[in-house]
């Protein structure tokens, strides 16, 4: 479960390929299919080592992106400060602490609460039905000066085929582009943050 840049786990394929068949799934936190935050284009986690995680998106195990876009759905509000702060345990006062700071931080911007982006990808290992997901074809563009980092996601699955006759284009047919991504498209929000809030409080 990469939460960061995966310069390790793209290590790791390189050094020793024969463990993709080994791993049950891959849930990665990072990625966007509509916007970075880095960059117009791509999410920083993506954004700090695309090579490697173009190596990881295209290994060939199952492979599951809950990103930006959806993580912001996610917001993590002072109500739920509120709520956690009635408990107590190391866990739960720290975590009281490092929300209500978030929180804090976030309201400065304008915002309401703060997107809970690392929490959600551990969410979604818990309970896979909080989130929505779409299979797609996902790769990770390298070199482009405005897009480097940014995963492309083939939302059809299918590519026209454009043939040059003469002085114009015409489509002879549709390929099939293999699914390689589950793309998390949407979630529960609120049943993700009581997980998260209940997981904290011991129950």
């Amino acid at each position: 479960m990469p939460i960061g840049p995966e310069t390790n786990i793209a290590l790791a394929i390189l050094k020793d390929p024969s463990i993709v068949p080994l791993v049950k799934e891959v849930i990665v936190m990072g990625g966007s299919i509509s916007g970075g935050n880095v960059n117009a284009a791509a999410e920083a986690n993506i954004y700090n080592d695309p090579e490697a995680a173009q190596i990881v998106f295209q290994a060939g195990w199952p492979l599951t992106m809950t990103g930006l876009d959806v993580g912001n759905m996610t917001l993590f509000t002072r109500k739920h400060v509120e709520q956690l702060e009635k408990t107590h345990g190391p866990e739960n006062d720290f975590m009281v602490a490092v929300t209500k700071f978030l929180v804090e931080l976030s309201e400065s911007f304008g915002d309401p609460g703060t997107p809970m982006y690392d929490p959600l990808a551990i969410g979604a290992a818990i309970d896979p039905t909080i989130v929505k997901a779409q299979a797609m074809h996902v790769d990770v563009e390298t070199r482009g000066e405005f897009s480097r980092g940014e995963t492309v996601a083939n939302r059809r699955n299918e590519v026209e085929r454009n043939v040059l006759h003469g002085d114009r284009y015409i489509i002879e047919g549709v390929d099939k582009a293999t699914p390689n991504v589950q793309v998390c498209t949407g979630v529960d929000a609120e049943r993700f943050i009581q997980l998260f809030i209940a997981r904290l409080q011991g129950k």
